[in-house]
């Protein structure tokens, strides 16, 4: 009779280290299976700070582009005036490279657009502009002192005005291509 008590101890035994090894093993794949999923989650946060750098680059294009069309618009409604008015949006009676009055008003509201964009706060104006060939210039301030002025800086390709830079203390040779007469 010892000798059977013996085998069902052992077989006893037996089945508790195998039951024992099972669960350590589901532990061990529980353990994996939680570790690829924080790799996977961390993927997916991954694109989607990506996702979330292409928006902003894409929202900023679509203010530029606002920025454009809000010039475009403000130049046409000066124009439509002119027009009811009997007056000429005519610039410089041809010579000037093409410029017109128009193209200093467009460039004069893009430089504000994009002022008033960045301090909607503050009532920024126009202190001077400048157009030299298809270059051009425009130096806001704020009257009320509350923010520091800046220069605008434009160039015209395909008859279309685009902001370059802007800030304060761009220097000639700072913008390739622009002219030098640009910054005096």
């Amino acid at each position: 009779m010892d000798e059977s008590k013996g085998k069902t101890w052992m077989l006893v035994a037996i089945v508790n280290i195998v039951l024992l090894v099972l669960v350590l093993a589901l532990v061990i794949i529980l353990a994996v299976a939680s570790g690829n999923r924080k790799s996977e989650d961390a993927a997916r946060i991954g694109e989607l700070e990506t996702e979330l750098e292409l928006l902003g680059e894409e929202k900023a294009a679509l203010e530029a582009e606002k920025a454009a069309l809000e010039a475009k618009i403000a130049a046409l409604e000066q124009q439509l005036q002119a027009i009811q008015t009997g007056g000429s949006t005519g610039g410089s009676g041809g010579s000037g490279g093409g410029n017109t009055t128009s193209d200093k008003q467009q460039v004069e509201s893009m430089a504000l657009n994009k002022a008033k964009s960045e301090a909607p706060g503050i009532n920024w104006k126009v202190a001077s502009s400048k157009i030299v060939g298809d270059w051009a210039r425009v130096d806001i301030i704020d009257p009320n002192h509350q923010a520091e002025g800046a220069s605008f800086y434009f160039h015209k390709v395909g008859g279309k005005w685009t902001l370059v830079d802007y800030g304060t203390g761009i220097e000639a040779g700072d913008i390739p291509g622009a002219p030098p007469e640009l910054f005096k």
